[in-house]
């Protein structure tokens, strides 16, 4: 039987395992992007990335933003972001607090500012959206690099939001095992970008668009965060990099 929010997500396993076992005929199930994506190729125009928060991004163009989206102020925009090319990086004396995620669960706590805890709760809601939609179920954990650290960004005389507590990378997500679900896409689940992010097998490639509609779905909410970085980015095929700095930019291949 099935419940609820987990139907869509449960319909897109089922065609995955079909796809994967030798002997099994082919099914598709078309979900609503992909629905959107088709109409939207069909009438000619560009591709779109279909939010399901009611926010859209187009693929192959820049990300637009709300006119407002900047007017908006932050508490840690007043910090001096500067340092000296060499030595050791003075940091900021802000307060910074444990976090173990509240939506969801990272895999080890966090130290962040609790002005950025504030976003990495939207960010968990969102991650549950995207994830029932693929799995049917939310992750057990959001696997992480760290948040809080101290240090300038590379090759540049300015210091990273993470001096400040207000940037987290993310390397992944882990899934409990649900016998409700078919095949091995409810078994244990370790996704992570460096694995993930280009796979093609047919289990593989589930997991990738689960990692591009993510960073979609993310890219469409400028109010949760200002940066984006993910693969396609020097240094970051591995990673999402996510923050509330004082500049705004995305550099995330799924979503340029």
């Amino acid at each position: 039987m099935l419940v609820g929010g987990r139907t869509e997500g449960v319909f897109m396993l089922m065609a995955l395992c079909a796809l994967a076992s030798s002997g099994c005929a082919r099914v598709e199930v078309e979900t609503p992007a992909e629905a959107a994506r088709r109409q939207a190729a069909a009438a000619g125009a560009a591709s779109p990335a279909v939010s399901a928060s009611g926010h859209s991004v187009e693929r192959d163009g820049p990300i637009e933003w709300p006119d407002d989206v900047d007017k908006v102020s932050y508490p840690l925009d007043g910090y001096d972001r500067s340092a000296p090319g060499s030595g050791k990086a003075k940091c900021p004396d802000v307060q910074l607090v444990s976090y173990e995620g509240d939506a969801l669960r990272y895999h080890k706590p966090l130290k962040v500012s609790p002005f950025f805890r504030e976003r990495l709760l939207q960010f968990e809601l969102v991650v549950k959206d995207v994830a029932r939609r693929h799995y049917g179920r939310e992750p057990s954990a959001i696997v992480h690099y760290g948040a809080f650290n101290c240090r300038r960004i590379n090759g540049r005389k300015k210091l990273s939001e993470h001096s400040l507590g207000n940037a987290l990378d993310v390397a992944g997500f882990s899934f409990d095992a649900d016998p409700m679900l078919p095949g091995p896409l409810g078994d244990d689940l370790r996704i992570r970008l460096l694995e993930h992010w280009r796979a093609t097998d047919p289990v593989g490639a589930h997991h990738a668009d689960f990692l591009h509609d993510l960073a979609r779905e993310l890219a469409a909410r400028p109010d949760i965060f200002r940066g984006m970085l993910g693969p396609g980015a020097a240094g970051h095929e591995n990673h999402f990099h996510l923050d509330v700095g004082v500049w705004r930019y995305l550099d995330i291949d799924a979503v340029r």
